[in-house]
């Protein structure tokens, strides 16, 4: 299941678009956990995915303190 989660995150951050911001960095960093060897619960993993996943749409539509407030709360979840 994490092996097929992990291959969804990455094919996510082969389409990561260009912001030209800095949301970019932070989802690169909250990326780089879902596809590391850190023992998180699927819940907690999968809520930070949800976060990430809506600080993404923020941050593509120029809403970058909307999406980095999310990215914030993605990357507690998953201590970094």
């Amino acid at each position: 299941m994490k092996s097929i989660f992990a291959a969804a995150v990455a094919a996510a951050v082969l389409t990561l678009p260009a912001f030209g911001n800095e949301c970019d960095a932070d989802i690169q960093d909250v990326d780089a956990q879902f596809t590391s060897t850190n023992p998180l619960p699927m819940d907690t993993l999968k809520e930070a995915k949800r976060l990430r996943d809506e600080a993404y749409a923020h941050c593509e539509s120029g809403q970058v303190p909307e999406g980095l407030s999310l990215l914030a709360q993605a990357r507690q979840l998953l201590g970094i």
